[in-house]
């Protein structure tokens, strides 16, 4: 039955009952419904958006992305939340790179750079880190740059390395800690030699973070030089970064 209430030409506000109920059911069959009333002007694509979102059929993410770019700004916020609520980083997805990126490009407003600059990092698809690395470096909005690295923490190892290195140096606390949590989340075994340098001459104040962001770089290492660097190393710290650099070598 719920199926069927969007057919034909409901009254609006039967409509957007009809879609919030298909929205709770969930599924690819509440999601064609919706679609489909969607394209057909049944329903307001507000309604219809939120609705795809919480069905959580991943098909339907390509007519939520077209929406990226909506002349209203209220369908331009359901279609990001909805495309968040249909990415997983865990099951990359380049086709949804470009669209988000040329939505992004012409972006009207901080949040909404912010909520695309997010939503990157929600493809997991390698295809996303060239976009987001020039606002990874972003010098005038301290929290579009922390955003941006927090996205490219979301993303599986793809040459992301050496832009979240040079943010552990970043002037913001905030945007230092998500360079060392992406680190943690994202680095390539080759980013734990860069990170065993710098950890050996950084002030006490910044060596938590590097055993931190070692974590993540030695549980993608196998290399057995590096193991025993980080092991010497923790043989020689005391308290709190000794039990970081233990906790990275685990």
């Amino acid at each position: 039955r719920l199926e069927r209430c969007p057919g034909g030409q409901p009254e609006a506000a039967r409509a957007r009952g009809c879609a919030e109920a298909l929205g709770a059911v969930g599924g690819p069959r509440a999601s064609t419904a919706l679609t489909g009333a969607l394209r057909r002007g049944v329903l307001e694509p507000d309604a219809a958006l939120s609705a795809l979102g919480r069905a959580g059929d991943a098909t339907a993410l390509p007519i939520v992305l077209e929406h990226l770019a909506d002349p209203v700004p209220s369908t331009r916020v359901a279609a990001a939340d909805a495309a968040r609520a249909l990415l997983d980083p865990k099951r990359p997805d380049g086709r949804a790179v470009a669209p988000i990126a040329r939505a992004l490009a012409a972006a009207r407003g901080r949040d909404e750079r912010l909520r695309l600059a997010r939503l990157l990092g929600r493809t997991g698809a390698p295809e996303a880190v060239q976009a987001l690395e020039p606002l990874a470096r972003d010098n005038d909005d301290v929290t579009l740059r922390t955003a941006a690295i927090a996205a490219l923490g979301d993303i599986a190892p793809a040459g992301q390395d050496r832009v979240l290195i040079e943010a552990l140096d970043d002037a913001d606390g905030a945007a230092r800690w998500n360079a060392a949590v992406a680190l943690w989340r994202s680095a390539s075994g080759a980013a734990a030699r860069a990170l065993l340098d710098r950890f050996d001459v950084a002030a006490a104040r910044d060596r938590g973070l590097l055993a931190l962001a070692l974590g993540g770089a030695l549980s993608r290492s196998r290399d057995p030089d590096l193991v025993a660097r980080a092991a010497a190393l923790a043989r020689q710290a005391r308290d709190e970064e000794r039990d970081a650099l233990l906790e990275a070598l685990g």
